[in-house]
Parts: structure tokens; sequence; C-alpha cells
């Protein structure tokens, strides 16, 4: 082989090595896109992770959680940049491949009034008045006579409570309104007859 030239295998491997090496360097140089996640809140509960702004190399996997932290109110839906994502009740996940704008929006349970009234001498636990209540939630009332009186009966929204029973159990789904009776003991009733 004359002395400067290289033969054509030589030339080829030279050649396939540059190019691999070159290649293999920008590879190594390129970065990942980076995509930005807004995480927002409306309404009483968590979220994990909180609200806030974060940022993601694309292909990463993230995960939301939204929970409770208030029994009166419930997580009703998620809101915004939600193509592709996937959702189960609170939790929501996707592989990152954009920037998103997304919400958590908590809902307050309805509530309901139980009305309570009293006829004769006695009370109730809670005692007579108005309470509120989360809805589907249960109302206990206990009727309490004073002394010398015995409790008769409630009427009113009773939702299956015996009447005559002194613990009324309603489910609060509505409004209710219920009064409690109570009677007069009237001791030595009957005596004298027949004289």
């Amino acid at each position: 082989m004359k002395s400067g030239h290289m033969s054509p295998f030589l030339l080829a491997t030279w050649l396939a090595m540059t190019w691999l090496t070159a290649f293999a360097s920008a590879d190594a140089n390129e970065e990942k896109a980076v995509y930005r996640l807004r995480l927002y809140q409306e309404g009483v509960g968590g979220l994990n992770p909180p609200p806030g702004t974060y940022f993601f190399d694309q292909g990463a996997f993230v995960f939301i959680q939204a929970f409770y932290t208030d029994p009166a109110w419930y997580f009703l839906e998620w809101r915004g940049d939600l193509e592709g994502v996937h959702r189960f009740g609170g939790q929501l996940s996707y592989t990152v491949d954009q920037n998103r704008d997304i919400t958590a929006v908590f809902a307050e349970w309805p509530k309901w009034t139980l009305t309570i009234n009293v006829i004769g001498g006695g009370t109730t636990n809670p005692p007579p008045g108005e309470h509120v209540y989360i809805d589907r939630h249960l109302a206990t009332v206990t009727a309490i006579p004073d002394e010398g009186w015995e409790f008769d009966h409630y009427e009113g929204d009773l939702d299956g409570t015996f009447p005559t029973d002194p613990v009324a159990v309603m489910n609060m789904w509505r409004d209710r309104q219920i009064t409690a009776y109570f009677v007069e003991i009237i001791e030595g009733e009957g005596e004298g007859e027949g004289e």
C-alpha cells in the first residue's frame, strides 16, 4: 500500500465509526421535552399532590388523587385538559405529552332541616326546635317525659318509625317535621267506682 492512502475497508470502517460517534453524542445531548401541569381545586377537600404548578419530562407518569376532608363535602368531578387522561372517581392518571390545566371540583352535600315540636309535659333529645342534617344522614330523636307525664306518640314525617316508640330514627333526604305528644299520668284514676 502506498503511503498516504487508506484501503477501502479501513475507510468504510472509519466513516461508520465517525457517524456512530456523532449520532450517540447528539442523542446524549438531546433534552427531553418538559411539560407543565397546573393543578387547581374548587370547594373543600384535599389533593395529592396539592394544588400548584408542576413540571414533568415527556413520557413521565402522573397520578393525582382527590380525597374528602370534611363530611359535608364530596368529590364531584375533574375539569380541564382531560383528553387522554384516565379517571376513576377521585383518581386521575396520564402519561405526560402536553401542558395541562386540571381542576378537582368538590361539592357540598345538600342539607335538610328536622323541626321537632312538643305537646305536653316533656322534651326531646335533641331538644325541640330546628336541627340541620347532611343529606342521607340519620336523625335520632328520643322523647323524654317530665315527672308525672308519659310519652304517648309521635306525629309527622316519621319515615317508618312506629309512632308509639319513644326513639324515632329518620333518614334525612328531605325536610321533616315531627311532634312528640306527652300525656299526664292521673294517679288514682278509677278509685271510688261503685261506692
